[in-house]
């Protein structure tokens, strides 16, 4: 029978050796990230009991452990409407298969981009924004997988069906955004989330950026401010604008680790034509490295 008041977990340092799940194939797989084994869910019978303590004793490296205390779960025992969602999904894995059950779009949170970035900020207050859900449909259905339920009904006992209001401005907009580039994620899949971090991220010293949902995404601000950039975001016409600009004085050798390479040491002919041409086809604050060698 289950270990009750306990539970099993894989700590850091997996090789992978893939012992577990041969023992207990239902109770282990392998990472998303192919970065190690991680626990499905608890034994619930005597035979998962067994396969799993043997798993335990099997366990080349040690990693498996059992724990009668809790605490590691998350803060409280209950998963609450500001539980960050990545923290909570190390923690206890299995949810992460409930919240693609409620709503397929939580699917998304399995890209690595999305999942160091936006899930790594996002609450599941952000989480029931995105969705159709409302933040007690979420909690509710987390909370009884967690068997938290009962915490929760005393921690939010007037939870109603609603979405929540967007939340304050994060700052004052104060610079010009002219210039700006757009994206447009009113009308996308999910999938446009993944690119419109990638944007965020690739900004550059003076560029600008613009991102228009239907709905705030406190992450995206999150990340810019971890980044340097600068973010606010306000509501327009009835859409969201996040708006991001890059004024931070990058030194050039930095930057340069990221320009195209030109390497004409081995044409036959003079390239200084292919040179120039190049050199008129960069934007101005951006660069190449040209590679060449000199024969005196």
């Amino acid at each position: 029978m289950e270990h009750q008041g306990g539970k099993y977990r894989i700590e850091k340092g997996c090789i992978r050796c893939g012992a577990c799940a041969d023992i207990a194939e239902e109770l282990f797989r392998e990472k998303d990230d192919h970065e190690g084994y991680e626990v499905v869910r608890q034994p619930a019978t005597e035979q998962e009991a067994d396969a799993m303590q043997e798993a335990l004793e099997n366990c080349p490296v040690g990693v498996i452990t059992f724990s009668d205390d809790l605490s590691h779960v998350h803060t409280g025992g209950v998963i609450t409407a500001d539980s960050k969602v990545r923290q909570t999904f190390e923690d206890n894995p299995r949810l992460k298969d409930v919240m693609v059950r409620l709503d397929p779009i939580f699917r998304r949170l399995q890209n690595k981009v999305l999942w160091n970035t936006v899930a790594r900020y996002a609450t599941f207050r952000d989480a029931a924004r995105i969705s159709k859900l409302s933040i007690c449909e979420i909690l509710h259905e987390l909370n009884r997988e967690n068997g938290t339920l009962e915490q929760m009904a005393e921690a939010f006992p007037e939870c109603v069906e609603q979405k929540e209001k967007a939340p304050d401005l994060s700052q004052d907009v104060d610079w010009d955004e002219s210039g700006a580039e757009e994206m447009d994620l009113l009308d996308r899949e999910a999938a446009w989330m993944d690119k419109a971090v990638s944007r965020l991220q690739s900004l550059t010293e003076g560029q600008k950026l613009v991102i228009r949902t239907h709905i705030p995404m406190q992450p995206f601000i999150h990340r810019a401010q971890e980044l340097g950039i600068k973010a606010a975001m306000y509501e327009r016409g009835g859409e969201i604008r996040h708006v991001f600009f890059n004024d931070r004085k990058t030194d050039w050798r930095t930057a340069a680790k990221n320009y195209e390479k030109l390497d004409v040491r081995g044409m036959s002919e003079d390239p200084f034509d292919v040179i120039m041409k190049k050199a008129y086809s960069v934007e101005a604050g951006s660069g190449f490295v040209l590679i060449q060698t000199f024969v005196p």
